[in-house]
Protein backbone atom coordinates (compact mmCIF):
# COMPACT_ATOMS: atom_id res chain seq x y z
CA UNK A 1 0.00 0.00 0.00
CA UNK A 2 1.25 3.48 -0.82
CA UNK A 3 1.97 5.85 2.03
CA UNK A 4 -0.23 8.91 2.16
CA UNK A 5 1.41 12.29 2.50
CA UNK A 6 0.09 14.29 5.47
CA UNK A 7 -2.08 17.24 4.65
CA UNK A 8 0.15 20.38 4.52
CA UNK A 9 -1.93 22.04 7.25
CA UNK A 10 -2.16 19.05 9.58
CA UNK A 11 -0.74 19.60 13.06
CA UNK A 12 -0.40 17.51 16.19
CA UNK A 13 0.72 19.13 19.41
CA UNK A 14 1.40 18.02 22.97
CA UNK A 15 1.21 14.59 24.50
CA UNK A 16 1.25 12.69 21.24
CA UNK A 17 -1.89 14.09 19.69
CA UNK A 18 -2.41 12.67 16.24
CA UNK A 19 -3.97 14.02 13.12
CA UNK A 20 -4.86 17.63 12.71
CA UNK A 21 -7.05 20.06 10.97
CA UNK A 22 -7.41 20.99 7.38
CA UNK A 23 -7.49 24.55 6.16
CA UNK A 24 -11.06 25.69 5.73
CA UNK A 25 -12.12 28.72 3.71
CA UNK A 26 -12.91 31.65 5.96
CA UNK A 27 -16.00 33.66 4.97
CA UNK A 28 -15.40 37.32 4.10
CA UNK A 29 -17.48 38.55 7.05
CA UNK A 30 -15.23 36.62 9.45
CA UNK A 31 -12.13 38.06 7.77
CA UNK A 32 -13.49 41.59 8.18
CA UNK A 33 -14.45 41.19 11.83
CA UNK A 34 -11.17 39.50 12.79
CA UNK A 35 -9.37 42.39 11.08
CA UNK A 36 -11.06 44.78 13.52
CA UNK A 37 -10.22 42.85 16.68
CA UNK A 38 -7.05 40.74 16.27
CA UNK A 39 -8.62 38.39 18.84
CA UNK A 40 -9.96 34.87 18.38
CA UNK A 41 -11.98 32.46 20.51
CA UNK A 42 -10.72 28.89 20.99
CA UNK A 43 -13.18 26.17 22.00
CA UNK A 44 -13.03 22.43 22.66
CA UNK A 45 -9.79 22.65 24.65
CA UNK A 46 -8.77 19.88 27.00
CA UNK A 47 -9.19 21.24 30.51
CA UNK A 48 -5.56 20.32 31.15
CA UNK A 49 -4.22 22.75 28.50
CA UNK A 50 -2.63 25.80 30.12
CA UNK A 51 -2.08 29.25 28.60
CA UNK A 52 1.58 28.53 27.85
CA UNK A 53 0.84 25.40 25.81
CA UNK A 54 -1.93 27.16 23.88
CA UNK A 55 0.35 30.12 23.21
CA UNK A 56 3.01 27.78 21.79
CA UNK A 57 0.47 26.35 19.34
CA UNK A 58 -0.99 29.75 18.37
CA UNK A 59 2.49 31.22 17.90
CA UNK A 60 2.81 29.08 14.74
CA UNK A 61 0.31 31.48 13.11
CA UNK A 62 1.85 34.76 14.28
CA UNK A 63 2.85 37.00 17.17
CA UNK A 64 0.67 36.24 20.22
CA UNK A 65 0.15 39.12 22.64
CA UNK A 66 -2.04 37.43 25.27
CA UNK A 67 -3.79 34.12 25.98
CA UNK A 68 -6.61 33.88 28.51
CA UNK A 69 -7.92 30.42 29.48
CA UNK A 70 -11.49 30.99 30.70
CA UNK A 71 -12.17 29.53 34.14
CA UNK A 72 -15.13 28.88 36.42
CA UNK A 73 -15.55 30.35 39.92
CA UNK A 74 -13.32 27.60 41.35
CA UNK A 75 -10.52 28.43 38.89
CA UNK A 76 -10.99 25.32 36.72
CA UNK A 77 -10.72 25.62 32.95
CA UNK A 78 -13.99 25.86 31.04
CA UNK A 79 -12.28 24.33 27.99
CA UNK A 80 -12.12 27.58 26.03
CA UNK A 81 -9.88 30.61 25.68
CA UNK A 82 -9.29 33.90 23.92
CA UNK A 83 -6.07 34.64 22.07
CA UNK A 84 -4.98 38.18 21.22
CA UNK A 85 -2.60 38.52 18.27
CA UNK A 86 -0.37 41.50 17.47
CA UNK A 87 -2.14 42.00 14.14
CA UNK A 88 -5.23 40.97 12.21
CA UNK A 89 -3.25 38.92 9.67
CA UNK A 90 -1.99 36.61 12.42
CA UNK A 91 -5.47 36.19 13.90
CA UNK A 92 -6.91 35.30 10.52
CA UNK A 93 -3.99 32.95 9.79
CA UNK A 94 -4.68 31.13 13.06
CA UNK A 95 -8.33 30.57 12.13
CA UNK A 96 -7.40 29.39 8.65
CA UNK A 97 -4.46 27.15 9.56
CA UNK A 98 -5.09 25.89 13.08
CA UNK A 99 -8.81 25.01 12.99
CA UNK A 100 -9.07 21.36 14.00
CA UNK A 101 -5.53 21.15 15.39
CA UNK A 102 -5.26 18.38 17.99
CA UNK A 103 -3.94 19.41 21.41
CA UNK A 104 -3.80 16.73 24.11
CA UNK A 105 -6.19 14.59 22.06
CA UNK A 106 -8.82 17.31 21.54
CA UNK A 107 -9.54 18.90 18.16
CA UNK A 108 -9.76 22.64 18.80
CA UNK A 109 -12.29 24.97 17.17
CA UNK A 110 -11.42 28.57 16.30
CA UNK A 111 -13.52 31.61 15.40
CA UNK A 112 -13.54 35.35 15.74
CA UNK A 113 -14.04 36.58 19.29
CA UNK A 114 -17.50 38.11 19.27
CA UNK A 115 -17.13 39.59 22.74
CA UNK A 116 -14.62 42.28 21.83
Amino acid sequence: AALQQPHPHAHAFAQGGSGGGAAFPVPADVSASVARSCRIFVNNLSKQVDWKELKDVMRTAGDVVHVDILTDAAGRSKGCATVQFANAESALAAIQRLEGTVIQGWSIRLREDREC
